[in-house]
């Protein structure tokens, strides 16, 4: 069994999404946590995006599967 398929069109649909909710959260004025929150959030989806492009450069975006063990990106 190979590497769970993963679309590029779902990686870059949900980097754009992750995107939006950080401004969002950033924008938010009693919000607790904003800047963390807003960090972690463009963090994840710059990791999305580049998951994306490796994608449709054919790259693997897994690891090497180890018995017993889950995929791990």
């Amino acid at each position: 069994m190979g590497a769970p398929y993963v679309s590029v069109k779902r990686l870059v649909q949900n980097s754009m999404s992750a995107m939006l909710t950080a401004i969002e959260a950033y924008n938010k004025p009693q919000a607790v946590y904003r800047d963390e929150v807003t960090v972690i959030l463009v963090v994840n989806a710059w990791e999305l995006a580049l998951k994306a492009a490796l994608r449709q450069d054919g790259k693997a975006i897994y690891y090497r599967k180890s018995k017993g063990k889950p995929y791990r990106s």
